[in-house]
């Protein structure tokens, strides 16, 4: 085989899987969210803007309420309750916010 065909099947190889984990992570409600988006005329910026703080919160590894041990020095251990997960620009990470009260949903 040449080099140029082994180039486009490793090429469409990669497409096809990248667009099948999309669909397979991405949850419904995600998706529902972008159409309802396009529907109703919200901007373009707002809806990334919403679409990258759910990713943010899915890929975190944590949820807002969850105990994080935090050690101290002398070996005693604090435990926190995470309160807010947002991305700083400024600082191009992940930042997060604690409590130490547990948190609870109102209804």
């Amino acid at each position: 085989m040449s080099k140029k065909f082994k180039f486009w099947v490793n090429t469409i190889y990669i497409f096809i899987r990248h667009v099948l984990s999309l669909l397979i992570i991405t949850p419904i409600s995600v998706l529902f969210h972008c159409w309802y988006s396009l529907i109703t005329g919200i901007s373009t910026r707002q809806t990334f803007l919403n679409l990258g703080s759910q990713f943010l919160k899915a890929g975190a590894g944590v949820k807002i309420g969850d105990p994080q041990k935090i050690p101290l020095r002398g070996g005693k251990v604090r435990t926190s309750y995470i309160k807010n997960i947002f991305f700083n620009f400024g600082l191009n990470k992940i930042t997060v916010s604690y409590t130490d009260k547990p948190h609870t949903v109102r209804k």
